[in-house]
């Protein structure tokens, strides 16, 4: 048996044309492996089924944007030992957008439907360290209220978009009076959401309610569909971080109220 080699970046990729190869060895961990690509990365050995993958890999840890460079990650691993046997770590909302051509059509409704509610459980790690004879055991989800998939998209999409193409209206938006929003008041106190519409029938606001005062997620709309405002309630009141869009999309103002 003989591994070939190819070089990238200085990286010698070793592959394998052999199916079932490392199942065989390994076990049935790496089955899903079906031709063995690998590569060393300081002290690590980083396995794949696709040389695609190892490229990647190697591009993100050379222009160092791997996870361990991501504040918002680093201070969720913060939570767990400096080192143990078995660490998971998972970023949900990646996994959900990868996991979509995984799923059948009723799978995927369901997640679209719920996504409000499972986007905010942002991380989740799991670690087994050794003690003994036994291992210690330790689960962490991370809640982020603020987190709007939404919106984050739309902020992702327009990021690179200058503001000399964008319509921009004055008198339409402000940074100074954008999230001065007006008093809500719904006609049924025992609703769970308050929305209105547009003339087209299109949704204008939608906000979520508890005992009758806004108390989850605010979003605004422009008339052609454009998320205009994205905000949050806390028992009336504006909390979190607000962020406010032109009608092409573009971020153009954000703030923690």
């Amino acid at each position: 048996v003989k591994f070939q080699t190819v070089d990238y970046k200085g990286y010698d990729l070793h592959y394998l044309n052999i199916k079932g190869f490392f199942k065989l060895i390994l076990g049935s961990l790496f089955e899903s492996i079906e031709k063995p690509y690998y590569t060393f990365i300081d002290e690590y050995v980083v396995f794949s089924n696709s040389p695609i993958t190892l490229k990647l890999y190697i591009d993100a840890y050379e222009s160092h944007s791997t996870l361990i460079t991501d504040e918002y990650c680093r201070d969720f691993v913060d939570e767990f030992s400096n080192s143990s046997n078995v660490f998971l770590y998972v970023d949900t909302n990646k996994l959900a957008h990868a996991s979509k051509t995984y799923l059948n059509n009723d799978a995927q409704k369901e997640l679209q439907n719920n996504e409000i509610f499972f986007s905010q459980f942002t991380q989740l790690g799991l670690e087994f360290k050794a003690d003994g004879n036994h291992f210690k055991t330790k689960t962490v989800i991370h809640y982020d209220a603020d987190y709007d998939a939404e919106a984050l998209r739309l902020e992702a999409a327009t990021k690179d978009l200058p503001y000399s193409v964008l319509e921009i209206k004055k008198e339409e938006i402000s940074k100074e009076t954008i999230f001065d929003m007006p008093e809500i008041f719904p006609n049924d106190f025992t609703a769970n959401s308050y929305e209105t519409k547009f003339h087209t029938g299109k949704t204008e606001m939608k906000v979520y309610l508890k005992d009758g005062i806004p108390h989850g997620r605010y979003k605004l709309y422009y008339i052609n569909g454009q998320l205009k405002i994205s905000g949050r309630f806390h028992k009336g009141k504006q909390t979190g971080t607000w962020r406010a869009y032109t009608r092409d999309g573009k971020l153009y103002h954000k703030d923690r109220l």
